[in-house]
């Protein structure tokens, strides 16, 4: 199949410039307080709508929570930097733009398509029961309800609409493609040596004087965070799942009232014979195939035992005739209505008469039959009871969130009443402003962090009120010593010194010996080099993309063709080029590619409709603002 973009995704998805918008569908912003005076600061306009600092906090928070639920041990660290926070933004923004432009354009999603949508979208099979039904027990543990859900997905598939219709009339014709494939998969042949930055570190020797001048030159870079030990007590859903009671009644009636819900879905093993008929046959070729069904039709009678004979011999059904028309198991709602209603009217091992459809007439006989028993109350019970432990989650969470905060109000000294009262553990922590390699829970969260640094936090010696790190865990926190970010000494900072003063050296000595190289092959284009290689996007040879994509960007002629490239974190090769290279594609691949250049296309499309979209919606964002709320980088290096 498609090897190079199954290989190289990141690469396809760049070339297609496909837009990521965040989807909030299965995921609340509710429940997050303001963290700062700040925080209802205007961060982007659309038109009148306004994007607060609240509302990007929030839906920052939640990209972090959903990428870390994929991947537990991520570190949040990698989400704190302002290129990931604009990334948050430009998806507020989309979502605001194209939500007014849907408005404008009255569009709307009615329920039958919606019905259709939920049942084939594969980001929802979470929420879906294995029979195609929603299962509230995921929705609840969720934060949802079937009614948020149909309301967060008919404003998700209205969105979509703006853009679909300037995607799907995209295409390429073959002089283009052609042209593009070509451009895109030519190849450079070259020869050439590398010079390796890893290896020049372990080379070179940094001298006492050569660290203390680097540190006096970039003594600001090397700082000793901001520390604070604190105690904490945490309140999530957990600790009260796990108070939650549910009786032995409860759970029955629970059973009692949705017992179909728990009720096996009946499949059963079909073999048919079908006399196909062509959509607007005459009724002469309707009759004539009829006929022929029920020719079939008496000699089963007669011979039940030949069915899977007559099947091979006369269905005109190409996936199952010669397989004696078998059908395998099939549950409801997988075969048209008339088919469907005649098969499940038959017992194990009967034969229908002659059924008609759109296809042509059929005879239907029954194998097996396998479910439809009701599951008993032992097999569910677990099921049951975390169903109902959920469902009771949200107002038992609530209420204790509540009695917390009324404790809090009375401004404890420290946690011993509070943690007593709601049973709560009282943790302690040394935290800096950025997650610990490490860190889990809320230590790892910048909500968390930002609150504990912050000034009524910080120099108060009590307890701080309730806050909300993310929906379904509260908070309160108390600082009992903290140190604020210094200057290291040149002691301190002796080891990310040292590496520092090796990358400097090492950088300084793998491009002297590039160039030096490079003079050579100017001066002696036959001089010997190590190693060869033919390099394209296709197949990259060992070499990053970004440097193929320079090294294809050098001159092609006269050839050979001398060149020195620097590869930022690896080093330098030097070489020159000999030949230009292009591998022909074979059918089905580039055929494969086709589709990927029409998809560039419609994107392309989508993007130029999109950004003309922001301009008549007078998108404007506030780069003080934004700055403001982004976190500032690591201190030390």
């Amino acid at each position: 199949m498609f090897d190079f973009v199954r290989n190289h995704k990141r690469l396809m998805q760049f070339l297609l410039l496909l837009a990521v918008v965040p989807s909030f569908v299965l995921v609340g912003v509710e429940g997050y307080s303001s963290m700062s005076g700040s925080a209802s600061a205007t961060v982007a306009e659309v038109g009148k709508a306004k994007i607060t600092r609240t509302e990007l906090d929030a839906a920052h928070q939640q990209q972090v929570n959903a990428a870390r639920a994929q991947m537990p041990n991520l570190d949040a660290a990698l989400f704190d930097t302002p290129e990931m926070l604009r990334q948050t933004l430009d998806g507020l923004v989309r979502q605001q733009v194209l939500a007014q432009a849907a408005q404008d354009q009255h569009l709307a999603v009615d329920d039958a398509r919606l019905v259709r949508l939920f049942a084939s979208d594969p980001q929802l099979a979470a929420v879906r029961k294995p029979d195609g039904r929603l299962d509230d027990a995921a929705l609840a543990a969720r934060g949802m309800n079937a009614a948020l859900l149909e309301q967060q997905l008919r404003q998700e598939y209205t969105l979509r609409q703006v853009i679909d219709g300037v995607q799907e009339t995209a295409f390429a014709t073959p002089a283009l493609t052609d042209l593009a494939l070509k451009a895109y998969f030519q190849g450079r042949a070259i020869e050439f040596q590398r010079f390796d930055l890893q290896q020049a570190q372990t080379e070179v020797q940094p001298t006492a004087q050569q660290l203390a001048d680097y540190f006096k030159k970039n003594s600001k870079t090397f700082q000793q965070p901001a520390q604070a030990q604190i105690e904490y007590v945490l309140l999530d859903q957990a600790a009260v799942m796990s108070k939650i009671s549910v009786s032995d009644a409860d759970i029955q009636k629970a059973y009692d009232s949705s017992i179909e819900d728990y009720r096996q879905p009946e499949e059963r093993h079909l073999r048919h014979i079908l006399i196909a008929v062509p959509e607007g046959a005459s009724d002469a070729v309707k009759k004539a195939a009829h006929d022929k069904a029920q020719k079939l039709l008496d000699e089963l009678k007669a011979h039940p035992d030949r069915f899977e004979a007559l099947a091979k011999a006369n269905s005109q059904d190409p996936g199952s005739a010669q397989s004696g028309g078998d059908l395998g198991f099939v549950a409801k709602g997988v075969m048209v209505p008339a088919f469907e209603k005649a098969a499940f009217a038959l017992k194990k091992g009967e034969t229908s008469g002659i059924v008609t459809t759109e296809f042509g007439d059929h005879i239907i006989r029954v194998d097996d039959i396998r479910g439809g028993e009701v599951q008993p109350l032992s097999a569910v019970r677990t099921q049951i009871e975390n169903t109902l432990r959920t469902t009771r989650l949200s107002d038992a969470y609530n209420k204790a969130m509540d009695q917390m905060d009324t404790l809090l109000k009375t401004g404890p000294a420290d946690f011993t009443e509070l943690a007593k009262t709601l049973g709560l553990t009282v943790n302690k922590a040394t935290v800096t402003p950025q997650p610990a390699p490490g860190a889990t829970g809320v230590l790892a969260e910048m909500p968390f962090l930002r609150q504990v640094f912050s000034p009524e936090v910080l120099e108060s010696k009590t307890v701080s009120a309730g806050f909300d790190v993310k929906p379904g865990e509260h908070v309160a926190v108390r600082v009992l010593s903290h140190s604020a970010q210094r200057p290291q000494t040149q002691a301190e900072a002796a080891p990310a010194l040292e590496l520092a003063v090796r990358r400097e050296l090492a950088q300084a000595k793998v491009k002297t010996d590039a160039e030096a190289l490079l003079a050579t092959l100017k001066s002696n284009p036959a001089q010997a080099l190590p190693s060869k290689a033919t390099v394209s996007r296709r197949e990259p040879s060992g070499f990053a993309l970004p440097v193929v994509e320079r090294l294809l960007a050098l001159p092609a002629s006269p050839l050979p063709h001398p060149f020195t490239l620097d590869m930022p974190g690896v080093g330098y090769v030097t070489g020159r080029i000999t030949a230009v290279t292009d591998t022909p594609l074979p059918p089905a691949e580039k055929a494969q590619l086709t589709q990927s250049l029409v998809r560039l296309r419609a994107d392309a499309q989508a993007q130029a409709f999109y950004d003309d979209l922001k301009t008549r919606y007078k998108v404007k964002v506030f780069e003080d603002q934004l700055k403001a709320a982004a976190p500032a980088p690591a201190a030390a290096p």
